[in-house]
């Protein structure tokens, strides 16, 4: 089980496929981004969710699995964690 970013980088390196977590942290974010979809706004709702409801630690490995290609997001999806990205920069 990968729980930092640097270890699932190291893995998502190795083995070019995300871990367990991420696959479902990819698997919730595209949930959410099809609930929404009636929101002309999915982008930022989606943002905000991650924001309000997400652990930290989940919202850097998804962060980091978009920097890395973000394979199976929805192209909305990678467009929240870019937004998510941006209140988190260090």
């Amino acid at each position: 089980m990968c729980v930092t970013p640097i270890v699932f980088q190291r893995i998502h390196k190795m083995t070019k496929t995300p871990c367990a977590q991420v696959t479902h942290l990819i698997k919730m974010l595209n949930q959410i981004v099809n609930n929404n979809l009636h929101n002309d706004n999915v982008v930022e709702v989606s943002a905000t969710h991650m924001k309000k409801f997400w652990a930290l630690s989940m919202k850097k490995l998804i962060i980091e699995h978009t920097n890395l290609g973000g394979e199976g997001l929805e192209p909305a999806a990678k467009e929240a964690v870019m937004v998510l990205a941006e209140i988190y920069k260090e």
